[in-house]
């Protein structure tokens, strides 16, 4: 089912999130932070690390989505906006969605779901890889996360767009871009 959804401090942005696991002060446990993958959800990660929460009592995960997945407001400016708008102003790449992941742990950390005293992994699965390295130049090295962030897991990340990843991603706009504007989280199938 639907998690929590956060409201970033834009006004516009929300992101559906969940923290798996229990809560323990004691830091003798593992936590996760995992930005999955482009076509994927938290729903689906959720499924991925739920048995190592359940076997590790107190690991915790937290799971999220990001602009243009399911659940998610993001700014969209109107056509007419998007002639007068700065084509820097508003860009939904990698360090946009790494600056909303900060708002997120701090307000996870300042409701008590999870604590970022305690120590965690950031993990970045397929294009989340970016988000991830994006997050650890620009944020772990602040006083917040100096003593908790211990590293950057990358798993089938990428540096670079090569031919066949540029013809997924094209296609992939074409069938986005055929949904109802009312509706841009349908499911492909």
């Amino acid at each position: 089912g639907a998690g929590p959804s956060f409201m970033c401090s834009d006004g516009v942005t929300s992101m559906p999130y969940e923290v798996m696991g229990k809560l323990e002060l004691a830091d003798t446990t593992v936590n996760f932070v995992v930005c999955h993958d482009l076509f994927d959800t938290c729903e689906a990660t959720r499924v991925l690390f739920k048995p190592l929460v359940d076997s590790h009592m107190g690991c915790q995960v937290l799971v999220f989505n990001y602009a243009s997945q399911a659940g998610c407001r993001f700014p969209v400016p109107t056509p007419e906006e998007a002639k007068h708008q700065d084509p820097g102003a508003v860009s939904l790449n990698n360090e946009w969605v790494a600056e909303r992941l900060h708002e997120l742990l701090v307000h996870v950390e300042a409701t008590g779901e999870m604590l970022l005293s305690a120590p965690f992994h950031l993990v970045g699965i397929g294009a989340g890889s970016m988000v991830a390295a994006a997050f650890a130049g620009r944020f772990g090295i602040l006083e917040r996360y100096k003593r908790s962030f211990r590293s950057l897991v990358c798993v089938n990340g990428y540096t670079s767009v090569d031919a066949q990843l540029a013809a997924i991603y094209s296609s992939a706009a074409r069938v986005f871009g055929s949904f109802p504007e009312n509706r841009p989280d349908l499911p492909v199938s």
